[in-house]
Formats: structure tokens, C-alpha cells, sequence
């Protein structure tokens, strides 16, 4: 049995595919199984795959175009490592990702979920995701701060909570997983560079931008019933805006706002209220 199932939809990615797979078989840890699913394309893609012979590889190949949400799923129910590993066909793990993420995991025993910093291609800008799990939670109810394709899981977490991806976030899958594993296991990122992630015009967080949008707002509001917050839609609007600093502008009612939260936390603890009180404080 495989230490690590690596998940790795492909849909007419052929363009950036053949460096995605060599750094998957590249890496130093090299107990894993590869499972990559030809999402239907139409392009090349499906040639590339077939050049490789790795026996790691096993390739999955949907006749007709399902979606990253099924795919992944039908990857999930295929796979039988202890971890599963992301991957997307157009971003590049560094070589040290899977030890380096073993290692954490090996140290952090009650960290389920485990992501990375993630570097544009191209570019030395580099996304610093939060590392200490009871902020990560916390900073859920503003943003995702786990960057998908980073990540590395225990399965067995899923298979006990009965959890897969949820087709009705197509195009926010990650977040509302995240968000759901968040209040069974504790999630956190490596704080180092171990994914190299390309931006370009064809990826979904652009072709349906407006679609994520929504289901990340849906999310938002699902974990402010879970703290039993009741919102107004004045509110949850601003609320909404807080991440990129347009809402409230109204000082005094947006630390009322804060401190609403805060309260009712305390009333469910929810989340852990020190890390709660520090998250807060950076949007106040």
C-alpha cells in the first residue's frame, strides 16, 4: 500500500501538463500512488499521459467532461494511501513537497490537513498562508487560506466523517471542505515555499470567477450560522468585504460588528477565542 495517494485532474491542459507530472515523479519521497484523471479532453493531454510508463501512474479517463468536484471524488474512492496529495495539471511541486509535508505531518500528529506557501510562477511574489491550526480555522470564516492544489491529508479523516468534495461547490470545492474539516481535525500550512502555482487565463477561479464568488460567500455564511451569528443582509455584505478592507466604513459599527462576533464565540467557542480575538483585531 502507498504512503500517498496523489490526486491530479486534467482537463485540456496540455500546454503545462508535462511539467506538472515530471514534478510529481521527480520527488525525493517516491511512495506514492499517481492517480491522474483525464477529465474528457480534447486536446493533447491524453497523449501526454500515455508517454509515460511510470507504474506509480494510474490514469483515470472520463468520456465525457464531469468537472473537477467528480473527478476528484471518483479519484478519492480509487485511492488507498494513508495521505492523499493535490495536485493541479498546471502548477509544479517543488522536488522536497511530499517529505517535506511527511515530515510535518510526522511531527504534528493531530494535523489532519497540511498545505504549503505557494510562490506565483514567474513572479517572487509568494502567498504566505497562516500556519498555526487555530488561526487557519479562525481565518476560514474570511478567506480560504489553504491553497488546494498544497495540499496533503489524512485519509482515514475523511473516510471516518464520511466527507468528500460537495458537488453543489463546483467551483469552491476546496473552501467548503476546509471548511467542513476544520470542526473535526486541526489544518495548518508548512510554512515554506513548496508548490510553484502558474496564473493564467483558462483556470477556473477565472473562467468562473463569478460562480466561486457565490459559493465562497454561501460558505461564509454557513460558518456564521455554525458560530450562531444572526445577520442582517447589511451586515453580511459588509461582513463579506472585510478581507479586502471596503467594508464597514463606518469605523464604530464595524468594531461593533467585531466585537458581536466575538461575543457570540463566547457563547459557543467555536473557535478558540485568543486565536479569534487576534484574527478580529486584523480586520478591525
Amino acid at each position: 500500500m502507498p504512503k500517498i495517494s496523489v490526486l491530479m485532474p486534467v482537463y485540456n491542459n496540455e500546454a503545462y501538463l508535462d511539467s506538472a507530472i515530471k514534478s510529481i515523479l521527480d520527488q525525493t519521497f517516491s511512495d506514492f500512488e499517481f492517480i491522474i484523471l483525464n477529465d474528457g479532453s480534447t486536446d493533447n493531454s491524453g497523449d501526454i499521459i500515455e508517454r509515460y510508463s511510470d507504474p506509480r501512474i494510474k490514469r483515470i479517463d472520463n468520456t465525457v467532461n464531469c468537472g473537477v468536484t467528480e473527478s476528484l471524488n471518483k479519484g478519492l474512492q480509487m485511492a488507498v494511501g494513508e495521505f492523499i496529495a493535490r495536485m493541479d495539471s498546471d502548477d509544479f511541486s517543488l522536488p522536497n513537497r511530499f517529505s517535506r509535508q511527511l515530515s510535518y505531518m510526522d511531527s504534528h500528529p493531530n494535523v489532519g490537513v497540511c498545505g504549503s506557501n505557494v510562490q506565483v510562477m514567474g513572479s517572487k511574489e509568494v502567498w504566505y498562508q497562516p500556519e498555526q491550526p487555530d488561526e487557519v480555522k479562525c481565518r476560514l470564516m474570511f478567506n480560504c487560506c489553504l491553497a488546494h492544489p498544497s495540499v496533503i491529508l489524512r485519509r482515514e479523516i475523511l473516510v471516518n466523517n464520511s466527507l468528500q468534495y460537495d458537488t453543489s461547490y463546483n467551483y469552491a470545492e476546496d473552501y467548503q471542505l476546509w471548511s467542513q474539516l476544520s470542526h473535526v481535525t486541526k489544518l495548518s500550512n508548512v510554512p515554506e515555499v513548496l508548490l510553484y502555482y502558474r496564473l493564467h487565463d483558462a483556470q477556473i477561479s477565472k473562467s468562473y470567477y463569478t460562480d466561486q464568488v457565490e459559493q465562497a460567500q454561501r460558505i461564509k455564511y454557513e460558518q456564521l450560522m455554525r458560530l450562531g451569528v444572526e445577520v442582517s443582509e447589511e451586515e453580511f455584505s459588509a461582513h463579506l468585504s472585510l478581507f479586502d478592507g471596503k467594508g464597514f466604513s463606518d469605523t464604530d459599527r464595524k468594531k461593533n460588528w467585531l466585537r458581536k462576533l466575538l461575543k457570540k464565540n463566547l457563547e459557543t467557542r467555536v473557535y478558540d477565542q485568543v486565536a479569534f480575538m487576534k484574527v478580529l483585531s486584523s480586520y478591525a
